[in-house]
């Protein structure tokens, strides 16, 4: 039937009204997402580079932080670092630079030559098991972030610590992995729920140029009170959070160094000697 709007008066008014009101747009939210390895191999590569503390989120929820990864073997277990945290949809007004891919692996192996048995950070909360200085120009590189909470984000606090050790034997190995990358953190905003610009910490991942760099990495002579028999601490070994946003090197008992040369793509492997 052919309604004609100069004539049909009243019940074409409430017909027009009702078809205008059918009509609705809504735009989903995109959440931070994160990357984490899964629970129990005995050999782990947990990200390389990003949060400590892993986590996936998409659309107006973000989802639920990533497992932790398994404890590295006493002899040539790979272990990194976490993924970014998950977050709550929100469309970001900002302009921060994109994360890039690696280029390249760096295995720091870490040899016992102590003469007894030593407890080597592989793993923690808001801290990370080894820290890269970068030699020219002079400064750390930044492989992770504390505590990362994307756009409108409702992010938890957790307890701050080494979180996992590989106890090794004389003789015995581990070894640690770098993705060769840095997070860099870039202050941005996002429109929340209410239509509230809300600021958020954008954080952007990306490879570092080849050079001389030195790692340092945590060690225990004896394991932490809290650390069980495969190498789990419960609660975490606290650490001093010193480098905020930025996670720093876990708190141990002991630091070890060694300088190298990363090239511009290959694949390196790095020895780390405890004596």
């Amino acid at each position: 039937m052919k309604l004609d709007p100069h004539h049909c008066g009243v019940v074409c008014l409430l017909i027009f009204a009702l078809a205008a009101c059918g009509k609705s747009a809504t735009t989903p939210g995109q959440g931070e997402a994160g990357a984490g390895a899964a629970a129990g191999t005995p050999s782990v590569v947990e990200g390389g580079s990003g949060a400590a503390m892993g986590g996936a989120g998409s659309g107006d929820q973000g989802g639920a932080g990533a497992g932790v990864g398994g404890t590295g073997g006493h002899s040539g277990g790979t272990i990194g670092a976490g993924g970014v945290g998950g977050a709550e949809g929100g469309t970001s007004q900002g302009g921060a630079p994109s994360d890039e891919p690696s280029k390249q692996s760096v295995t720091f192996h870490v040899v016992n030559d102590a003469g007894a048995p030593r407890a080597v950070v592989v793993g923690g909360v808001g801290c990370t098991a080894f820290t890269i200085v970068r030699k020219q120009p002079a400064g750390v590189v930044w492989t992770a972030v504390a505590n990362a909470c994307g756009p409108c984000s409702q992010c938890p606090n957790p307890p701050t610590g080494t979180k996992r050790i590989a106890l090794i034997a004389q003789g015995e190995s581990v070894d640690l992995a770098w993705d060769a990358r840095e997070v860099r953190v870039y202050q941005e905003s996002a429109m929340c729920k209410g239509g509230v610009p809300t600021p958020y910490q954008h954080v952007v991942t990306q490879p570092v140029a080849a050079g001389a760099y030195r790692v340092r990495v945590g060690v225990f002579a004896t394991p932490p009170g809290s650390c069980n028999a495969t190498g789990m601490c419960d609660p975490p070994v606290k650490t001093t959070q010193a480098a905020l946003p930025y996670a720093a090197l876990c708190d141990a008992s002991a630091q070890v160094d060694a300088d190298f040369e990363l090239p511009p793509d290959q694949d390196i492997t790095v020895p780390v000697t405890l004596h």
